[in-house]
């Protein structure tokens, strides 16, 4: 995979911030959904706030109640939504992991898309990595 020009300056620039000591932070954001009413479902990650670089290393998914067709990541970045892992009916309880590293500035965000889950499941999520305060 390529890295953009957005991508290789956000690195380059978090790098920098890094060696000149800027604030270096764990980020992690944990969703669940018990007992939801609808067929399929996503859920957008907060987005990246203004002044902060977002590294996103860790993404994992699971549908506790049932097996649902996917569980999809995905994450946008500078307005290009990029499939990062498709899980194809993992079964009942199961993770479906990405581990990895993509770059986020403000405005970009991660998503998580359940598809063919079954109404009253239980679905959990969890995104992490750190944050650079520019």
């Amino acid at each position: 995979m390529e890295l953009t020009e957005k991508q290789i300056e956000a690195i380059v620039g978090a790098a920098e911030k890094v060696l000149t000591g800027d604030k270096v932070q764990v980020y992690e954001e944990i969703y669940k959904d018990v007992d939801g009413a609808v067929t399929s479902r996503t859920k957008n990650f907060e987005d990246c706030p203004a002044g902060k670089v977002r590294v996103i290393t860790h993404v994992a998914a699971l549908d506790n109640t049932s097996s649902p067709t996917s569980i999809k990541f995905q994450h946008t970045n500078g307005g290009q939504t990029s499939i990062d892992k498709t899980g194809i009916a993992p079964l009942t309880g199961e993770t479906v992991n990405w581990d990895g590293a993509f770059i986020l500035t403000e405005g970009d965000n991660v998503s998580v898309l359940w598809a063919g889950v079954t109404s009253g499941d239980d679905l959990y999520a969890v995104v992490s990595g750190y944050e650079i305060t520019k």
